[in-house]
């Protein structure tokens, strides 16, 4: 039996990136303010975690998706940290893929994909104040030590840190596993 983490950013961002380059979509200024598009996503979303699954899970494997979740104060614990790392943390990321996107659209998207990850017997997992990275940490470390085979799905390549004698990395990069 495994134990099969998922960085649930490995899911959302590659399927954001294939819809938003689809032909179809019904309003590409606003991309998932159509209900039609909001119903495209979330089957591209369970299409790629399927996809996913397909090539790695067997039946009766612990699969766990894990997700950032922000605290109260729309942060995660490295901002709190009191030096100056703290103020340059993912300063220079892109947010620009999300800033057109209909936020309501992708909530129902997603919620939708959850609903299906819970129908199929996947656990969610986010604790606040955390990233998706450290809750795959400490599962795969308590996987291994319950003597559990732990495999890590991710596209942050962070998580090659967490590679052991027992312990997979499975590392995809956001193109791969395109439905």
């Amino acid at each position: 039996m495994k134990t099969i983490t998922i960085d649930q950013s490995s899911v959302l961002i590659p399927s954001l990136i294939t819809f938003i380059s689809g032909r179809h979509i019904k309003n590409k200024n606003n991309p998932l303010s159509d209900p039609e598009d909001v119903e495209t996503f979330g089957n591209i979303l369970i299409s790629r975690i399927s996809n996913i699954l397909c090539n790695v899970a067997d039946p009766g494997d612990l699969v766990v998706v894990c997700m950032d979740k922000k605290d109260s104060d729309s942060k995660y614990w490295r901002h709190r940290l009191s030096n100056r790392v703290s103020d340059l943390y993912k300063l220079n990321r892109d947010s620009s893929l999300f800033d057109s996107v209909d936020k309501d659209g992708l909530e129902e998207a997603k919620n939708k994909y959850l609903n299906w990850c819970a129908d199929n017997a996947i656990r969610v997992s986010y604790v606040e104040g955390f990233e998706a990275d450290d809750i795959i940490g400490t599962v795969a470390r308590e996987a291994e030590a319950a003597g559990l085979q732990p495999y890590i799905i991710t596209g942050d390549k962070d998580e090659l840190q967490l590679a052991t004698d027992i312990t997979n990395i499975i590392f995809i990069f956001f193109f791969d596993y395109f439905i």
